[in-house]
């Protein structure tokens, strides 16, 4: 491992190519689902054009993606993998303590457009900023760049919402472990879309919770299981999505169930109980939302073991 100095994210290793922009060619796909790169802006000297297409305006510096596994200085350590970050999108925020301790131990925190409201209210720092910047104003903005953010824009014309392009950049830059905070409340469209973002294929394998004070949301794939640790009394409920979920083993709870099948639109998981403090899910096939609530607003968020077979 190599050491650098500071004390939050440095540098990334990406290189700096030809100057890059959207043009008339440019299609909505290529523009949202960075199969064109976004432009990334390392330096800003007119805090009140954030486009950067303004006469006399910005001078805006691009950059190529970053390719996965890029080297990511965070802290006084360099890393590619395995990094803890949290991102925070841009809905009810129910427990800022609970931001405060996950911003406090995590490598990378990325602030999904008005995400980055949240952060500067609290006077947490971003590493990045992601989107199209129509929730985050310029004045937060050059704030939260000031104090050191990186950001990544893309056009409003685009094909995933924010966060989900900040999932993928966490994902290139090689986080092992996300946490979503502020991603439920508000509009029930948004809610849902984020929530389902839990299930994408493309982050099979990422240890991915979606964080509501007490409440910790995950999203099992069959084959697997998951162990949830908590307290006597906690609530869990399991719901199918996508189809059926076959071959679903409750242990650890007031309602075990032993291979079961569990139709979609089913109520029959919802508020399940700890006996103890531990309980584990298996999932032969289909796909789970599992959502784990303890007593207290006020616990730590809750701890678990996923394992896919």
């Amino acid at each position: 491992m190599e050491e650098c100095s500071g004390g939050r994210l440095q540098a990334c290793a990406y290189t700096k190519p030809d100057r890059l922009r959207y043009t008339s060619r440019t299609t909505k796909r290529h523009a949202g689902a960075g199969v064109y790169p976004a432009e990334r802006v390392r330096e800003r000297t007119d805090r009140s054009n954030l486009t950067g297409n303004a006469g006399g305006g910005n001078q805006l510096d691009t950059y190529a993606p970053l390719q996965w596994g890029a080297f990511l200085f965070v802290g006084r350590t360099m890393t590619s993998i395995n990094c803890d970050a949290v991102i925070v999108a841009n809905g009810v925020l129910s427990d800022a303590d609970q931001l405060r301790r996950l911003v406090a131990t995590a490598d990378l925190v990325i602030g999904a457009d008005g995400g980055g409201t949240h952060l500067l209210a609290l006077g947490l720092r971003a590493d990045w900023l992601i989107g199209d910047f129509d929730s985050l104003d310029a004045e937060s903005v050059a704030a939260l760049v000031a104090a050191g953010a990186r950001i990544e824009r893309h056009p409003p014309a685009k094909d995933a919402t924010d966060l989900e392009l900040a999932l993928q950049l966490a994902h290139r830059l090689g986080a092992a472990r996300i946490r979503i905070v502020a991603g439920l409340g508000g509009r029930h469209d948004q809610a849902l879309a984020n929530l389902l973002l839990l299930a994408a294929p493309s982050l099979t394998g990422l240890d991915l919770a979606l964080l509501d004070g007490a409440q910790t949301l995950r999203v099992l794939r069959g084959p697997g299981a998951l162990t949830i640790d908590g307290a006597p009394g906690d609530t869990l409920s399991i719901l199918p999505i996508g189809g059926d979920a076959v071959g679903v083993t409750l242990e650890g709870l007031a309602y075990p169930l032993a291979d079961a099948r569990l139709p979609l639109g089913t109520s029959r998981g919802v508020s399940n109980v700890l006996a103890g403090s531990r309980a584990g899910i298996a999932l032969a096939k289909g796909a789970l939302v599992v959502v784990h609530t303890g007593q207290a607003a006020s616990k730590a968020p809750s701890h678990s073991a996923e394992v896919s077979e």
